[in-house]
């Protein structure tokens, strides 16, 4: 698989925005570069839920017109709302109003993206354009202030650290399987997917053997994100590296081994801990379903083995951790929690009201990931070990390098969780 450096030349970038909001722009805001920042501030927010900017970056990306027509739009137009105030070191959040903008599902409650999903987009997108030429330009001045006041880089597209340059020789490594594996993946769309995983691994393989795509790692809440961490898990096992096997070496049960770490009652985490090797399935077990539409439970019940797993896996995460709907008979799995483990359902709740909901627990719970997965990378590339793809819970390495990654991944996680995690080897 072969990746192109961003390149001012390169291709415009099309980012779709809701109609009334990308109208709103361009006749509140005169600037280009602020036009543009704003344009990408409403994917981000479609992604996260939230959008922040760092007003310091703004003005030595583009200079202070620039920075105070964005400060200016998002003070006084109708379709931004703060959503929290940070004091100085962090930026504020923001999300535009969408129950202005017609999405029929409130999506300022923010929804997590622990499957890289998206919002589903009102009626009339609008297709908004930033030139290669401008995120070039960002790219480079970006890079320049992180260097010059010590700021972590948030977006890499130019192998400043150690570590990126290791992804990115990994993504050029890969060696993808042909369309054929995607007969082994189901063509049943469940719950709120917008595609079935078989037409989702279709466009991902396409979009692989592109030759298009832009290598950059983005660094956001102690999580490493890049192209592969969209691969679905059929196809990634079926790819190579570097003329090896793709393994995988990750934690199990990761959610759930992190918040073990945080658990005061020492009964309950003994209990939890011997439960995460099988949590999921101990789940799935313990109550009569997982879904509440019978559509959707018979729909679950017809699924291959293996996205059976996935899918208790996101179902588990969206009832028990991430959920926007509160209502109980929404969220059968969190009744069979909070019975077996009521000190861990009282943690989440507690999180969940102290950093703001769903979005908050989220980046909360990806912090306490970076505060394990990073020092294991950095003991990996301390051992000579010259390739690798960080995923949330774990690292893709040659087969070869399989073991030392799990042995490297669970060291970190007893210093940080003060216990030796389950680490599987894939």
């Amino acid at each position: 698989m072969q990746t192109k450096e961003l390149s001012p030349t390169g291709p415009i970038r099309t980012t779709l925005v809701s109609e009334a909001v990308a109208s709103d722009i361009i006749e509140r805001v005169r600037n280009d570069s602020a036009r543009y920042e704003l344009f990408e501030a409403f994917h981000r927010w479609r992604l996260h839920g939230v959008f922040g900017f760092n007003t310091e970056v703004l003005g030595h990306n583009h200079g202070s017109a620039a920075r105070d027509a964005v400060t200016g739009y998002l003070k006084h137009s109708s379709y931004v709302h703060l959503v929290r105030k940070y004091s100085k070191g962090r930026c504020n959040e923001y999300r535009f109003d969408g129950s202005k903008l017609g999405f029929k599902d409130a999506p300022h409650l923010a929804v997590i993206q622990s499957a890289y999903s998206t919002l589903d987009l009102p009626p009339s997108p609008f297709s908004c354009f930033t030139p290669a030429d401008w995120r070039y330009a960002r790219a480079r001045k970006w890079g320049q202030w992180c260097k010059q006041t010590g700021n972590d880089l948030p977006t890499d597209y130019f192998g400043s650290t150690r570590l990126c340059r290791a992804v990115f020789k990994a993504l050029d490594a890969i060696e993808l399987p042909d369309e054929s594996i995607l007969m082994q993946l189901s063509d049943i769309r469940v719950h709120e997917a917008r595609q079935s995983p078989r037409d989702y691994g279709g466009w991902f393989l396409r979009q692989s053997n592109s030759g298009n795509l832009i290598r950059k790692i983005r660094r956001y809440d102690g999580r490493i994100d890049h192209w592969w961490t969209r691969c679905p898990r059929v196809i990634r096992r079926a790819s190579g590296i570097d003329g090896e096997r793709q393994a995988e070496a990750d934690l199990a049960a990761s959610y759930f081994t992190l918040l073990a770490g945080q658990l005061r009652n020492q009964a309950e985490k003994t209990r939890l801990i011997g439960l995460l090797p099988t949590f999921y399935a101990w789940l799935e077990s313990s109550s009569d379903r997982v879904f509440v539409s019978d559509d959707e439970q018979g729909r679950y019940e017809r699924l291959p083995d293996d996205e059976r797993r996935d899918t208790i896996k996101r179902e588990a995460q969206r009832q028990l951790l991430f959920w926007l709907d509160g209502r109980l008979e929404s969220r059968p799995l969190w009744s069979v929690l909070a019975g077996e483990f009521p000190s861990l359902a009282k943690l989440i709740l507690q999180k969940r009201r102290q950093f703001g909901g769903a979005s908050g627990l989220a980046r909360w719970i990806m912090r306490l990931e970076g505060k394990t997965m990073e020092p294991a990378m950095n003991a990996l590339l301390d051992d000579g070990v010259d390739m690798l793809l960080p995923l949330r819970d774990g690292i893709i390495v040659r087969e070869s390098d399989v073991d030392l990654a799990a042995k490297r991944i669970r060291e970190s996680g007893e210093k940080t969780l003060g216990f030796a995690p389950l680490v599987r080897s894939k």
